[in-house]
Formats: structure tokens, sequence, C-alpha cells
């Protein structure tokens, strides 16, 4: 019943199409939009009753209350708190410094170079860039100040806060400031000697989110290596496991390569469908390198088959066969 649910919320999202021209979407927009809302609605909740009965719902909402009020909370704020904060992304001092670290840096790797400090404009050869206010370095900023807050919230009992915050998190702003200028001083040299499309729609905007992600990957290895922010490093006599035999990590990693790729492709590459190949061959890699899992999940129920003997013969026999009761439980509802 709610597979047939799911279904009927997608038909009608997709609905308007067969009804409506496009051209005529825009004048038509208050009899289309309580039709998508519909649908939408009946797609997520048919969706989600699919994947689990309503009381295993209700059992796993039960104890995480209060941490989704704060969440919608938040998400009400948010919009009046960021009108608030408005003048935190235009920091002229902030700017001056992005700016002049980029001129020396391209000084050392150009010949011609064109710097106007009035207006933050710099380029190499004939492509000139403008360092905007907000490409100062304060996204970044803002980005990995979140990520590192959200970090500490999850791990608290096991972060030392005040090393955290005191050594981890200013190493952080400052290798997000070096990212943010090797991105800007790379630009004019791509839209110069490559392409200026590449630099302008490509670069520009994707560099930055794969800088970001870079970063973020790496604080987060940092510190669950480091015994100097880890409390629980210390009281381990055993080492820990390889990365390669963790579950967890092998469900996640594919998805983070996945991510990875596409801003690897969307970054260097004029047309990204030619960057395509790039992407099957990271994927495969990170397919390959969590084949245990993957092998996990292809398994027949009770284990039969090539592909179930191989899933338990890697995984002591346990593996298929405890996911199988975890599923179980949580579509019945059973704690």
């Amino acid at each position: 019943m709610s597979g047939l649910v799911h279904g009927l919320g997608f038909g009608l999202i997709l609905a308007p199409l067969g009804v409506v021209a496009p051209p005529d979407m825009s004048a038509a927009f208050h009899l289309v939009f309580p039709v998508l809302v519909l649908g939408a609605a009946l797609a997520a909740f048919g969706g989600l009753f699919w994947l689990a009965k309503p009381g295993a719902w209700w059992h796993w909402l039960r104890g995480r209350a209060r941490s989704l009020l704060a969440l919608i909370g938040l998400a009400a704020v948010l919009p009046g708190l960021m009108v608030l904060l408005g003048p935190l992304w235009y920091q002229e001092v902030l700017t001056d410094i992005t700016f002049i670290a980029v001129v020396v840096i391209l000084s050392l790797v150009s010949d011609r170079v064109t710097a106007d400090p009035s207006v933050h404009v710099i380029g190499a050869d004939d492509f000139l860039v403008r360092v905007a206010d907000s490409c100062s370095g304060i996204e970044g900023f803002v980005l990995i100040t979140v990520f590192l807050a959200l970090f500490a919230v999850l791990f608290r009992d096991a972060l030392r806060l005040k090393r955290f915050w005191l050594v981890i998190w200013p190493l952080a702003l400052v290798t997000s400031w070096v990212f943010n200028v090797l991105r800007i001083t790379a630009l004019p040299l791509i839209g110069a000697h490559l392409s200026p499309e590449l630099a302008v729609n490509g670069f520009h905007s994707f560099a930055g989110w794969l800088m970001f992600s870079t970063l973020s990957i790496g604080v987060l290895v940092l510190v669950s290596r480091s015994s100097f922010v880890m409390r629980d490093l210390e009281r381990e006599r055993e080492p820990a496991a390889p990365l390669a035999q963790d579950d967890v990590a092998e469900r996640i990693v594919p998805f983070i390569v996945f991510a990875l790729s596409g801003l690897v492709v969307q970054a260097f590459w004029s047309s990204p469908t030619l960057g395509y190949p790039l992407q099957v061959a990271m994927m495969l890699g990170a397919l390959w390198w969590a084949r245990a899992t993957a092998m996990c999940y292809l398994a027949r129920p009770g284990g039969s088959g090539a592909m179930g003997g191989f899933a338990d013969f890697r995984n002591g026999g346990t593996c298929a066969a405890d996911r199988r009761d975890v599923f179980a439980r949580l579509c019945s509802g059973a704690p």
C-alpha cells in the first residue's frame, strides 16, 4: 500500500507536465502548485512508510524529539540570522589581505601580472578577475566553523574541546584561507592559458567546494587519529581496525568518492561529460575497495549462491544475516 501511495505521489508531481504546456507553466502556477505539494507529500510519506512501518518511525522519533525540535527552530530563525550577520560577508581588511597574497603568488608564476588594488582586480596576461568581498575567504571561514561546531557537538564526549577549539579550529581557518588564495591565483592562470569558460563557469565555483570537502575530510582524519585531541585514543590498548574493515566506512566512502568525483569533473573540465570516464574509474575503485560490504548486500537470503557464500566467508558468516535481522526488526517496529 505504501508503495502505491509513493508511486501516486510521483505521478501527481509529473502530471502537470502532461497537462500544461511548459510556456504556460508560470501562468498556471497557482493551479499547479497545490498538485505539486500534494504529490510531494504523498511521495514522501509513502516512501517513509514503505521503508519502515509507522510504529518503527515512532520508536525512532521518540528519543529524538528535542534534537528535531532544535533543528526545526534553527531552520525557522536561520533566514533572519543570516540577515543580521550580513555585514560579516563584507570585510575590507580580509579582502585586502587576500588580494595582496594573490598578487604575490601570481607574480611568482607569471611574468605578465595586472593588479589594481583600488578595485581588487588582478589578472595574468589578458584575463582579469575581481576579488569580491565574498571571495575574501569569509565564506570558507563560516563553512569550516559550522562543520567543526557540528563535529564538536556530535563527539563532545570523545573530544578534548579546549585543544580542539584552540588548535584545530585556527589551523582549519588558516588552511581554508590558503586554499582560497590558491584558488583565486589559479583562476586567471586557467583563464589565460587554458579556457576562460572553464575558469568562470567551472573552476571558480566548484574548486571552492572541492577544497572545502578536502579540508573537512582532512580535519576528520587528523582529529580521529590524534590522541592530542581525542580522549579515547589514550585508553585504547589495541590498535584500531583498518578502515577497509570498517563496515560503516565501506558504506560511506563510495558516496564520498561519488560526490568528490563530480566536483573534480565540474572544476577541471569545460564539458563535464568528458570527465565521465574518470568518475566511473573512481567509483569502480571505491566499490572494489568496499567489495566485502557490497557482497553482503548482494547476498541471497540464507546465504545461498556464490555471492552469498563469498559474503559469509569474508565476514565470518554473520554479515548478511545480521543486516537482514536489523532490517526485519526495523520494519516490524521492534526496538
